[in-house]
């Protein structure tokens, strides 16, 4: 009886401490943004889609280990379990290695046309990679072992000092090359931090049966991952084929900030990961999980309704005196940050159906969502509607997949999809008042280049939003008892 409690507590944990690190990120979002100015963030951007790309080097490993390994402790096959971990560290290892190698090759073949900093940055994005897959992999760990102040102080960590060393370096030098180096120092700090306070070790050993096993569970969820990489990123190609490098740098920043925001709220998704592998393992059954599922989401969105507002409140003032030459990106920056609400309740709702083995569901909705985005964009260059129809078009996109999968997600639960369609209007209700009453706080705001004037503004209308706040709060204390919460998160008295 005391799971939920845990969970709870460890989910606010985990996300407390990455919204507070995240501080760090937002800055270090504006640092990079600042220094390489629209043309040069472009660029950037696309050293970060490709990044993204190379993050699904594993092949499926880390998926099949993240499945496995809290399935075979449910069923309290721990040997079994451990093999899991050792052999998934090592191959994650060796491909993500042959990789990097295959990068800084291409670069050295093919690369003439490109400048000598994009060059020796997409070069060490391969090493970079190397590092984030070893951290990834040790995150994961974590949250299997559901260590989860050794996983909030390694966010902390990551967040914190990739941030200090960017705006170290690029202080020295506008630099694509410093600023990767940046985050390899950082992860690689992180991963070291995990290493030594969690103790894992990682014995050479080789198991051929496990490896396949972990292809075979894994390979499938990896093509899910990749294929959702590509959706993700299909608004940032258009721009780069279509428009010019500035577009690309001021909408990317858009997707910067959207990307940043979703890491931030999904922190609950993958904190519950582990517990719904876990019921399903003990009985097998789809709905043991049932109550986990719904209070997650509820939750989520519920938090989501009452912070999203503030940030877009906030976000013209922050634009006009920080990032003056991306002001004319607001309503692209707004529209992004308004579809992240779908993508993070898709990423909770999209573990359940992986962890019931209903994956095929997901990739199925994702390949129709890839054609409808790449349409959706294409008519938006086609009517000459620039980087704000690219962003609605992703807006409408991240919602429709989102819906598809909670559908899905909440029709296996209940067996039936009229129940499901009532659960939906329950999660996105909360979220359409917020943006409403939030649309109404902010028509006809004109800021006034006057710093304070604009900041007694932005103040009042958070102010007044906070009246709806509270409603929401009271809610969200109905459905996880915030009270119990704050409690387990205080230290105990031995």
């Amino acid at each position: 009886m005391q799971q939920p409690k845990s969970l709870a507590s460890n989910s606010i944990k985990v996300f407390i401490s990455t919204v507070s690190s995240s501080i760090f990120n937002f800055f270090r979002i504006i640092v990079i943004a600042k220094f390489l100015g629209p043309t040069a963030y472009g660029f950037w951007n696309l050293l970060l889609v490709i990044y993204s790309y190379g993050n699904y080097s594993h092949l499926g490993l880390l998926d099949g280990m993240n499945k496995k390994m809290p399935y075979l402790n449910g069923r309290n096959e721990l040997a079994a379990s451990d093999q899991v971990k050792n052999v998934s560290f090592w191959l994650v290892m060796i491909i993500s290695t042959t990789v990097a190698v295959i990068l800084a090759l291409g670069v050295l073949i093919w690369g003439e046309r490109l400048s000598p900093d994009f060059s020796l940055a997409f070069m060490l994005v391969g090493v970079l990679i190397v590092i984030t897959q070893i951290y990834v992999t040790l995150t994961s760990l974590l949250r299997t072992d559901k260590r989860f102040g050794v996983l909030s102080w390694a966010v902390i960590i990551v967040n914190i000092s990739s941030f200090i060393f960017i705006f170290y370096f690029l202080s020295l030098k506008n630099s694509l090359t410093l600023a990767v180096t940046g985050l390899i120092l950082a992860n690689a700090l992180a991963s070291v931090y995990i290493i030594i306070k969690a103790k894992y070790r990682f014995p050479l050993v080789w198991r051929w049966p496990v490896a396949k096993e972990l292809f075979r569970v894994g390979l499938p969820l990896i093509l899910i991952q990749a294929i959702y990489g590509v959706y993700i990123s299909i608004d940032r190609w258009m721009i780069a084929g279509y428009l010019d490098s500035t577009s690309l740098g001021l909408y990317g920043l858009g997707a910067t900030i959207s990307t940043f925001m979703f890491g931030a709220f999904s922190v609950l998704a993958y904190t519950i990961y582990p517990y719904l592998l876990e019921k399903f393992g003990q009985k097998d059954d789809i709905t043991a999980a049932k109550a986990l599922l719904l209070k997650a989401n509820y939750s989520l969105a519920l938090i989501m309704s009452m912070l999203f507002p503030i940030i877009l409140i906030s976000l013209p003032l922050m634009l006009r005196y920080i990032l003056p030459e991306y002001i004319q990106a607001l309503n692209v920056i707004f529209t992004l940050i308004l579809s992240v609400y779908f993508i993070a309740l898709m990423s909770i709702n999209g573990n359940y159906l992986i962890s019931i083995n209903k994956q095929r569901i997901m990739l199925g909705a994702q390949i129709v969502m890839v054609l409808f985005s790449f349409g959706a964009c294409l008519l938006a260059l086609r009517l000459d509607l620039g980087i704000i129809g690219i962003a609605a078009a992703t807006l409408i996109s991240y919602s429709i997949y989102s819906t598809l999968i909670i559908f899905f997600s909440l029709k296996f639960l209940f067996s039936s999809g009229q129940t499901a369609v009532k659960h939906i209007l329950r999660l996105y209700s909360p979220y359409m008042v917020s943006i409403l009453f939030t649309a109404f706080l902010m028509r006809g705001v004109v800021l006034t280049h006057n710093l304070f004037a604009d900041i007694k503004t932005t103040l009042i209308n958070i102010l007044i939003f906070g009246v709806w706040g509270v409603v929401l709060l009271i809610l969200l204390h109905k459905t996880i008892n915030l009270r119990q919460v704050v409690k387990n998160l205080l230290p105990h008295k031995s």
